[in-house]
């Protein structure tokens, strides 16, 4: 068995490990992204037959070579283990005064306040989550990034969570171009508006799901020359028409006029707590 590289190594990828760095760079604006993101866009590109644990092994193994020699960043991949812990405390009053600043700054209503629905965004991958969440908070639209037919816990607190809503709740589900994308939607169909009624959701303001990806003619516009489209997946995606898709499917559904009337009295509120903070009125 060959002895597996350490710390930082030389390495010049060449063929395959080359287009798959390539890739991985061609993703900057995304990074850090899962390795998943970056197998599912080099099967699309041919470079891989078959999305399989060695397919997906082969790519990791590529990408970390690549990050020990420099050829691309260690922070361009999405890693599975979180720092957690540690710190804690303020260096003086000033860095106090200077965090409570920062979220004087960033002080926004919600935005979904006086809709006549309440919009959640769930998603099949995890790996999306950094694509699809600056539409989705752009509108305060949470977003829930699953894993597949995993997600109980996440089904029942969503449910939960509607129950103590004075409007109806709508999912936008996102799920692959194939028979799996298509029960996953149809479990989420079934067991969140079965959870919402046994919590004791109102029939009058329902929760339901709406799948908005990935359709055939969605796939279409983005892959004109393929003959099928059956069995693409949502990470083989690129970046602007999964946004979109997303954008199109939230401001179809909300009321824009008071949605922007929201956004108006945020950045008023906002101005009054950053004049009280500097020592002036509101």
């Amino acid at each position: 068995m060959a002895r597996r590289v350490t710390g930082l190594a030389p390495w010049q990828p060449t063929g395959k490990s080359l287009e798959v760095v390539k890739i991985a760079l061609g993703l900057e604006d995304e990074w850090p992204v899962y390795v998943r993101r970056v197998l599912y866009l080099a099967h699309a590109a041919g470079l891989y037959r078959e999305k399989n644990k060695a397919s997906y092994d082969a790519v990791s193994n590529v990408l970390n070579r690549a990050r020990r020699a420099g050829v691309l960043p260690f922070h361009a991949i999405k890693d599975s283990v979180t720092r957690m812990g540690g710190g804690g405390g303020y260096d003086s009053p000033e860095e106090w005064l200077r965090l409570q600043r920062w979220r004087a700054e960033h002080y926004h209503r919600a935005e979904q306040e006086g809709q006549a629905s309440y919009l959640v965004a769930w998603c099949e991958h995890r790996g999306l989550a950094d694509i699809l969440a600056p539409v989705a908070n752009e509108y305060g639209v949470p977003l829930i990034p699953s894993g597949g037919y995993d997600g109980l816990a996440a089904r029942y607190h969503e449910a939960e969570q509607a129950v103590d809503r004075d409007v109806p709740t709508v999912v936008l589900h996102l799920s692959d171009l194939d028979r799996d994308g298509e029960q996953i939607t149809n479990v989420l169909r079934r067991d969140l508006p079965d959870l919402y009624r046994d919590l004791g959701g109102a029939a009058g303001r329902p929760l339901t799901v709406e799948r908005i990806a990935l359709t055939a003619d969605q796939a279409r516009e983005v892959y004109p020359d393929r003959d099928r489209w059956w069995g693409i997946q949502l990470d083989a995606m690129p970046t602007p028409p999964l946004q979109a898709i997303l954008r199109d499917a939230i401001t179809s559904r909300i009321d824009l006029a008071v949605y922007r009337q929201v956004v108006d009295r945020s950045d008023a509120e906002r101005a009054a707590l950053l004049a009280l903070l500097d020592g002036g009125t509101a």
